[in-house]
């Protein structure tokens, strides 16, 4: 499944220095290996978000259309 995000996401990734961490996951999820990022469908699950794991305290979430997943927020998981 191929992943997109935004320039901001990215910049937000460098400025909490996880952007190493954020590439792996990235890679992790190209690769169909979502149990190693613990990629899960959130509730309510009409809303079609999804979550996958950084590092422990940052969490991914993104929407899913046409077969790719779009990143929209980088969360702190505390």
């Amino acid at each position: 499944m191929k992943i997109f995000q935004e320039k901001k996401i990215i910049d937000h990734c460098r400025k909490r220095q996880i952007f190493d961490q954020y590439q792996r996951s990235c890679r992790y999820i190209n690769l169909g290996l979502y149990e190693s990022v613990e990629l899960k469908l959130l509730k309510p699950k009409k809303k079609g978000i999804y979550q996958f794991r950084i590092i422990g305290k940052f969490r991914g979430l993104a929407l899913k259309k046409d077969g790719a997943l779009f990143v929209f927020k980088i969360s702190d998981h505390q």
